[in-house]
């Protein structure tokens, strides 16, 4: 005869569990699992819910016919730049005109006649230096000269020109005296030459 509550053995001995007791154990084991169960999912759960929620309130999700508020995207943010400076136009260098300048400087005097070398060089110094610093006169451009000396020999001026012609001179000024072979020969390389001082022997005038 079984009696709730108790053990019973059977005909080999052991001991077994009425049914009452079987099914006080079985509805412990159910509730054991369904706390299992609840625990777990409250501990899977809860990070998610609080980075969604804070804490106190809920914030119930979209449904049809609310209006839901779209997410807003970061403003783009652009880099820091500079507006580069306006280009400045330089002013293009002065073209440089080159004189070639033959003269006397080491003799004063030929053929009984004075030679003013001296006087003519600082006079062509300082013309250059008023041309150069009055824009007025030649803008964009500057004077140079190059000297050449003559020693009061025709041979010599004559060389000196072709001297001056190599080096790219622009006009030649002098020499003073006689200049008929120097100017023919500035004229076939169509340099402009000019003499401060004309010379006219007596022997020629008296043809």
């Amino acid at each position: 005869m079984l009696i709730e509550g108790q053990h019973h053995l059977n005909a080999k001995g052991d001991h077994f569990l009425s049914p009452n007791q079987l099914n006080l154990s079985l509805h412990n084991i159910l509730v054991k699992a369904i706390l299992y169960i609840l625990v777990i999912v409250l501990v899977v759960l809860t990070p998610a819910f609080a980075r969604t929620t804070s804490i106190g309130s809920f914030k119930a999700g979209p449904t049809i016919g609310r209006n839901v508020t779209k997410p807003t995207t970061p403003e783009r943010t652009t880099p820091f730049t500079t507006t580069p400076a306006a280009p400045t136009t330089r002013k293009p260098p002065p073209k440089e005109l080159t004189i070639g300048y033959i003269t006397t400087l080491n003799i004063t005097r030929k053929h009984g006649l004075p030679l003013p070398g001296r006087l003519i060089s600082g006079a062509l110094t300082y013309a250059i230096d008023v041309v150069n610093n009055d824009s007025n006169i030649l803008p964009d451009t500057e004077l140079k000269f190059e000297l050449a000396e003559s020693h009061g020999e025709e041979n010599i001026s004559l060389w000196q020109t072709s001297e001056l012609i190599k080096k790219g001179v622009h006009a030649i000024i002098g020499p003073e005296g006689t200049c008929v072979h120097e100017a023919m020969l500035a004229g076939v390389y169509n340099i402009p030459m000019i003499s401060y001082v004309s010379t006219i022997y007596t022997d020629v005038v008296s043809l």
